[in-house]
């Protein structure tokens, strides 16, 4: 008999995630939002035929953290050995073909907040770009592209080298460059919200103006802390420069 693991979804103000679990409860992978329970249930069925087809990938980022990446798409929290994150990509796949789906229970006091966090939102239409781009600047951060192991990532690093946010990957360079321009739209916008994970972690979360592409920061172990991330974030994001160490 097969042992098995579940999937629970969990309402939060960015949408509805979908956690897997192992028997003993040990959460193996959490999702990034959906914006409906029907969309969410969509999301498992597919992240279980990605798992079966086993296109696991361990990566090591320049920060010497490990995570796995699924499919080019799934993206595992970061662990600080391999050996860590090795077992945990075993798990996911064990666990992710056979777990059962515990049915979503709706929690009105979560609905209302997630409905009030749609509706304030802003998009790139409440911004007028030709005023900003005549606002002064000081240059101040950097943006770091990096060819590393399955594509291109950038880091938005402040002065002081602490790291503030770090990319999914892109095909090309171009591509990365181009994200970039996408993310400072998006902290300019404004549209942040701190997200408390499964790990009982802090983290913001960036949707862009369309409210299609979404950005995932640092973990933190208080929400205070997350929302300092989010201030520096919206200094530097706009005035960083764009440096590629690796050309030289």
């Amino acid at each position: 008999m097969a042992v098995l693991g579940k999937f629970i979804i969990d309402l939060r103000l960015d949408g509805y995630h979908f956690c897997l679990l192992a028997n003993n409860g040990q959460l193996l992978y959490d999702s990034t939002g959906f914006a409906s329970e029907e969309g969410v249930m969509k999301g498992i069925e597919t992240f279980k035929k990605a798992c079966e087809g086993n296109d696991f990938v361990i990566y090591q980022d320049k920060f010497g953290r490990f995570r796995f990446v699924l499919n080019k798409r799934y993206f595992g929290e970061d662990y600080k050995d391999r050996a860590q994150c090795e077992k945990v990509t075993a798990s996911v796949q064990r666990f992710a073909k056979d777990s059962v789906v515990v049915p979503y229970t709706p929690d009105p006091e979560k609905e209302q907040a997630y409905a009030e966090a749609k509706a304030n939102a802003k998009t790139g239409k409440d911004i007028d770009w030709e005023a900003v781009k005549n606002e002064p600047v000081q240059p101040s951060g950097k943006f770091e592209v990096e060819e590393e192991g399955d594509g291109y990532h950038f880091s938005l690093m402040a002065n002081n080298g602490q790291l503030m946010f770090y990319s999914r990957s892109y095909a090309t360079e171009k591509s990365c460059v181009e994200g970039i321009r996408t993310f400072q739209k998006a902290a300019y916008i404004g549209n942040f919200i701190i997200d408390k994970d499964k790990f009982d972690r802090y983290r913001f979360v960036l949707r862009s103006g369309s409210g299609v592409i979404v950005y995932i920061g640092e973990s933190y172990t208080t929400k205070d802390r997350a929302l300092k991330s989010v201030e520096s974030v919206k200094k530097f994001a706009r005035s960083a420069t764009i440096v590629f160490p690796y050309r030289g």
